[in-house]
């Protein structure tokens, strides 16, 4: 694809700000409503579990509620990435208490890496209405060279990787590359361990029904409906896949490379994942039964 035709030149953005894969948060929306209210309710749990529990003193549960809190509400803002179409959004919802529930059994995980995976999702669908921006950017390899500092040397050749398929896909903006380079010379400050992490059977079995769960999303992303929040055109197809495939793909190279030590960072993603597979069979369902009550009536 050659420069002139893969610059980003159809999305155009009513604002020159350094930041294009922001969404807006609205609380007189009644699902983000009870998203931060979940986010609050969990992490005053989770507090309350760990320190009667006896597991950790009263500054290391605050910490462990606050992480809690931010795995709830970060899965709820993934979960409508991996899943954009807007009538299914209550699905992270159900992610949000399938994380919180998670942490208990698995530890509190990295937020970094949640926001590392929300805003690649992004820049793949491209559900902001917007291509990534020079915040952006920061953001993701910040991110990317922080996890790879600490035992997942992998995170700047995966950012690499998706910078040079997002480059390269319909509408892909060239300057990923550029990125892409960046990322890859992140290499020089990370160190690889001698031996590869393990893999504990439990949490193998566990990722292999949340794939199993989320696989249907892959054959419905063509009738999704939603619309960019900037430019409000209809999401392509493409990129939607794109964004699910590299998740599915990524996730297994880090998890095979860098063992339990990917697993507990990438868990939530992994109940927004399964979440959004839940609540796909469960809308599916209702809209059959739907469709058969006007069938009957019609007769």
């Amino acid at each position: 694809m050659s420069r002139r035709g893969n610059k980003f030149n159809v999305v155009h953005t009513a604002d020159s700000s350094y930041f294009g894969l922001g969404r807006v948060v609205y609380f007189d929306d009644r699902l983000n409503r009870r998203a931060i209210l979940g986010s609050l309710i969990s992490a005053v749990l989770l507090m309350i579990w760990v320190t009667f529990s006896g597991k950790m003193s009263t500054t290391e549960a605050t910490t462990f509620g606050i992480v809690g809190a931010c795995n709830f509400f970060f899965t709820y803002l993934i979960a409508q990435e991996l899943d954009p179409e807007p009538r299914r959004r209550a699905a992270g919802l159900l992610g949000g208490l399938l994380a919180v529930v998670a942490q208990v059994f698995m530890g509190a995980g990295d937020v970094t890496m949640l926001l590392w995976a929300l805003f690649v999702i992004r820049m793949f669908n491209r559900t902001s209405g917007s291509r990534h921006k020079l915040g952006d950017n920061v953001i993701i390899l910040v991110a990317a060279f922080w996890l790879g500092k600490h035992d997942l040397w992998l995170m700047p050749g995966l950012t690499a990787a998706c910078y040079v398929l997002e480059s390269q896909i319909k509408e892909g903006y060239f300057r990923s590359l550029y990125m892409a380079g960046i990322a890859c010379a992140m290499y020089l400050f990370v160190e690889r361990p001698a031996v590869t992490p393990g893999l504990t059977l439990t949490y193998v079995i566990l990722l292999c029904v949340c794939v199993f769960l989320f696989a249907p999303e892959l054959s419905v992303a063509s009738q999704c409906t939603a619309r960019g929040d900037r430019d409000n055109r209809p999401l392509l197809t493409q990129r939607i896949l794109m964004g699910q495939g590299v998740f599915l793909l990524g996730s297994f190279f880090l998890i095979f490379f860098c063992g339990d030590v990917a697993i507990k960072s990438l868990y939530p993603v992994w109940m927004a994942a399964a979440a959004c597979g839940i609540y796909l069979l469960i809308f599916l369902i209702h809209d059959k039964k739907v469709a058969e009550a006007q069938a009957k009536d019609s007769h």
